[in-house]
């Protein structure tokens, strides 16, 4: 998630991704539903009503997604392969989380988290929230810091690796047949790039970020996507709103619950407000990922330049044909 200024007052704290003039050709809520040939039901009022109120519902409804993956302590055993394959596309396991300290003197196995938490790296927790500083917003241009806006705590990635992988578990899937729209005349195959972009903490009993709007970093990206790791928490829930609509997504956790660990995630478009609510007791982490629109399957020729083409099949034919003389003659 890039710097974010608060909402616009002449905006309704909704802005257009990339540059205000120019609405992306990859927007679904700007595009219209297709033309049917005339016909008997076409024509009817009836159709013409219910293809306005599908239209409309689009455009109201679908800005975010989200969802939760359960944790499991381990996979079953590899003698099982089916139901082996079967758990991955359903679960995760234990999170790994590293980090560079500031102090040298600091051991490795002081940064490191396993998440949830296990005895053995459970006293790191304190470590990571010394060595992350405050996090800021962007507004007017510039990065602000002010606790009564924003009060959480941030690491950069070339500072901090984990095991979570969002590819992994399909939610980048699940984001792309969501959220990225499939032009029906366009020849293009469009996918969707996460960018890992931050790594957030909430602590309570104060840890917020009252309602703002993403800039986006570049006219590609389209969204957020925002990782909460099993760690335990109360509060804090992320409240997305477009249009005057809101979804909120509440991942608050406790062993107390008897639900499980699990991973919670929620994606949304870049021009939709939304807001970190107070957490209240714990610490609400988080992994934030960029979304851009990307080149998708299909698109082959000409941007694959890490691709050796000596080694397809057709490279010697297609090399033979174009050196003959006859091809240089142009007969």
């Amino acid at each position: 998630m890039s710097a974010s200024s608060p909402p616009s007052p002449t905006t309704s704290g909704v802005s257009s991704p990339g540059s205000p003039d120019v609405v992306p050709e990859w927007n679904v809520r700007h595009l219209k539903m297709p033309t049917a040939p005339p016909s008997r039901i076409s024509d009817s009022p009836l159709f013409r009503e219910l293809r306005e109120s599908v239209a409309k519902e689009t455009v109201a409804v679908t800005f975010a997604c989200g969802g939760s993956v359960p944790v499991v302590p381990s996979l079953v055993d590899a003698a099982e392969e089916a139901d082996d394959e079967a758990l991955r596309a359903t679960s995760c396991l234990p999170i790994d989380l590293r980090w560079d300290s500031d102090e040298k003197a600091t051991l490795s196995s002081e940064t490191k988290l396993t998440l949830p938490l296990e005895p053995n790296t459970e006293n790191n927790l304190d470590r990571l929230i010394k060595d992350m500083t405050p996090a800021t917003f962007g507004r007017g241009g510039e990065h602000v810091y002010d606790e009564s806006y924003r009060k959480a705590l941030k690491l950069d990635p070339t500072r901090f690796s984990s095991t979570f992988n969002p590819y992994e578990l399909g939610i980048v899937d699940t984001i792309a047949q969501t959220l990225l729209p499939s032009l029906r005349h366009s020849q293009q195959t469009r996918s969707v790039k996460a960018e890992l972009y931050k790594l957030n903490l909430y602590s309570g009993p104060s840890g917020k970020f009252k309602a703002h709007v993403d800039t986006p970093r570049s006219p590609t990206q389209f969204g957020s996507l925002v990782v909460c790791l099993p760690l335990e928490h109360r509060g804090g829930a992320l409240e997305v709103r477009h249009k005057g609509k809101t979804v909120t997504f509440d991942w608050s956790n406790s062993k107390d619950d008897g639900k499980g660990a699990s991973v919670g995630w929620a994606a949304f478009y870049s021009d939709c407000e939304h807001e970190v609510l107070e957490v209240t007791e714990g610490h609400r982490l988080t992994l934030t990922y960029n979304l851009f629109c990307v080149r998708g399957n299909g698109q082959l020729g000409g941007n694959c330049p890490w691709l050796d083409a000596t080694h397809l099949p057709l490279y010697k034919t297609v090399l033979a044909l174009v050196q003959d003389d006859g091809w240089e003659k142009g007969e």
